[in-house]
């Protein structure tokens, strides 16, 4: 699932940020023609690396990301082309928010309202008719445990 939404990245600039629940998520990442337009400057020598493979990516760091209810102070992300996201997608897709801002939060998935929201742990208490699902963290990537029932029948554990 790859979402987006408009967020502030600095105090005058909104970008489409999405957050990643594939292992795009292990950091952040800013699109490198945003941040040409953006006129930040990009330091070399990053890598990404995905399911598709790994590219070059540039550096940007010391970034504030601010979203309702949260806020990254001196983030580093990594500059790389995102249009794949746009064309897959369908929509803009300038930002993934990853690991940094979601190992210290919690986040609210709501599929039917098409939103998400990230909220501080230490005051949050879910009341809602969804499910709780747990997110850990292992080399910065997120995993969640889920039981899948085959079309036989036949439930299978899985950790992804």
């Amino acid at each position: 699932m790859a979402t987006s939404s408009t967020c502030a990245a600095a105090s005058t600039t909104r970008i489409h940020c999405g957050w990643c629940s594939t292992r795009c998520a292990g950091g952040n990442a800013l699109d490198a023609g945003v941040a040409g337009t953006l006129g930040l400057p990009i330091g070399t020598g990053g890598e990404a690396r995905g399911g598709g493979g790994s590219v070059q990516a540039g550096r940007a760091y010391g970034l504030t990301l601010r979203l309702p209810g949260a806020t990254l102070t001196g983030a580093l992300f990594g500059t790389i082309s995102l249009d794949a996201f746009r064309l897959q997608g369908g929509r803009p897709m300038e930002a993934i928010i990853g690991y940094p801002l979601l190992s210290r939060s919690v986040v609210k998935v709501d599929y039917m309202a098409r939103t998400l929201e990230i909220l501080p742990p230490d005051t949050f208490q879910y009341t809602g008719h969804g499910t709780v699902i747990p997110i850990t963290f292992k080399e910065h990537l997120p995993y969640i445990t889920a039981r899948v029932t085959l079309p036989a029948g036949h439930p299978s554990r899985a950790s992804s």
